[in-house]
């Protein structure tokens, strides 16, 4: 059975308890596309399934079983949507369900995605440090382990790569590249001190547990 074929099905199934709305607008979608884990074959029994569809209103649904983004054709040709990390995602590693829409070649990551996404990483530091003393070591795990996907993010958008789904983040971590991130990001000194406090010397990255590693002297 083709990706595609497989993926479709996957779809219609999780489909079936949509809200009426939600479901009349999906159906209504002229292209269909499959990005995320369930794109890159990674999924796990929990993941929901991700849809980008263009259509005629602009939708964002979300449930545990499936998140849908719709975006109306007019937007699709912005300079702010074909430069963005969604964009690009899609464009690179998206499944459409049908033939390949011409729009996925024109998106190029834009310096707006990354300077986006720096800023997004300093708030999350700042909040982390307001917040880090008051969190529970599982809750310390879970954000050590978003942190250091949001700075392999922002690492790929500065030098204008794409950025792949979260599993397939997960899997192409080299423990030891951990402070090669925190030094590479362009941030801010006083950021990357920062995130090197909040980093711990093991580093979980998933179901499994990496080995230790240490800073730099």
């Amino acid at each position: 059975m083709e990706t595609a074929e497989r993926l479709s099905i996957i779809l219609q199934q999780r489909a079936k308890d949509l809200p009426p709305e939600i479901k009349r607008r999906l159906q209504g979608c002229a292209d269909v596309i499959i990005f995320g884990s369930y794109a890159s074959g990674l999924e796990s029994k929990s993941s929901d399934i991700d849809v980008f569809g263009v259509g005629e209103v602009r939708t964002h649904y979300k449930t545990p079983a499936i998140e849908i983004m719709i975006l109306p054709e007019h937007d699709l040709y912005s300079d702010l949507w074909l430069g963005s990390e969604l964009a690009n995602h899609v464009a690179a590693f998206g499944i459409p369900l049908g033939p390949r829409p011409a729009w996925l070649d024109l998106a190029k990551i834009g310096p707006d995605a990354a300077a986006r996404k720096q800023r997004r990483v300093r708030a999350y530091v700042r909040s982390l440090e307001r917040h880090w003393q008051q969190l529970s070591p599982s809750a310390k795990c879970r954000y050590e382990i978003k942190l250091r996907r949001e700075l392999q993010r922002l690492q790929l958008l500065q030098v204008g790569k794409p950025v792949p789904s979260t599993p397939a983040l997960d899997r192409s971590f080299v423990p030891k590249s951990q402070y090669d991130l925190i030094a590479s990001s362009r941030l801010p000194s006083s950021i990357q001190h920062s995130i090197s406090k909040l980093i711990s010397v093991k580093i979980p990255i998933g179901p499994r547990t990496t080995r230790g590693i240490k800073p730099r002297s």
